[in-house]
């Protein structure tokens, strides 16, 4: 049976045990926390050892989220120039600084880098940065929205995964940070078959080498793209072919 649906079959074993709040609350967490074992147990491929160190602060939420009775669902109505997010930066400065991104600017960034890169609608978008990034944001989950393409994510980065991940879902298209190319480039199981569905593979944040460009190409069989994005601009500012 699924998760969320343990419990249920828990209170049909003892009857009345959801009449006692406290009780029936242990019960959850103590189902949700062997769920977690199980998966850490039967999917060791997927490194979920840093999951069960934080374990208790996911199966709390759930336990507590399974006991919610879902409102009704609003549509909401939002103009072009509303702000979408407030994403906190430190620029140049180092003092964080909240960059308010609107609708328009969002879309707009979605599309450019879409254009840009020339990017293949339905093709696998690899998730190497984190989602609440400006990158993770437009780049990974937008730009796997305009393509209406899968978005390839793993619980943390590690490259071996990442590798993995980017050769079994066939990923098209990449951006991260050089930091992360680097970890997948001399990991041990870094070999040309792993990246060999990826169209485009770009990096932001930071100048990429020269030599770690000749040492992808030569690895990978492809070009790592240099670009250049802000937070206030909504990631992509301009690109180096």
């Amino acid at each position: 049976f699924g998760g969320w649906k343990g419990p249920q079959f828990l209170n049909a074993l003892i009857p009345g045990i959801s009449d006692w709040p406290l009780v029936w609350l242990i019960v959850k967490i103590a189902f949700f926390l062997f769920l977690f074992i199980w998966v850490r147990a039967t999917l060791p491929r997927l490194r979920y050892d840093q999951l069960m160190r934080f374990g208790w602060k996911l199966v709390l939420p759930l336990a507590l989220a399974n006991t919610m009775t879902p409102g009704p669902i609003v549509a909401v109505e939002v103009e072009p120039d509303e702000i979408v997010r407030i994403g906190y930066s430190g620029g140049t400065t180092g003092v964080p600084k909240g960059s308010m991104n609107t609708h328009r600017g969002a879309t707009h960034a979605t599309g450019t880098l879409v254009s840009w890169f020339g990017l293949t609608p339905g093709g696998a978008v690899l998730g190497l940065a984190p989602l609440f990034h400006i990158t993770g944001l437009i780049c990974h989950v937008l730009t796997a929205f305009a393509l209406a393409a899968p978005l390839i994510l793993s619980y943390r980065f590690e490259p071996g995964v990442m590798l993995d991940a980017a050769e079994e879902h066939e990923a098209r298209f990449s951006v991260g940070a050089i930091t992360a190319y680097l970890a997948m480039l001399h990991h041990p199981s870094a070999a040309p078959g792993k990246f060999q569905s990826v169209e485009v593979a770009a990096s932001g944040g930071a100048p990429v080498p020269p030599d770690t460009v000749k040492q992808w190409q030569a690895k990978f069989g492809q070009l790592l793209v240099n670009a250049y994005g802000m937070t206030e601009t909504n990631a992509p500012v301009s690109l180096a072919l």
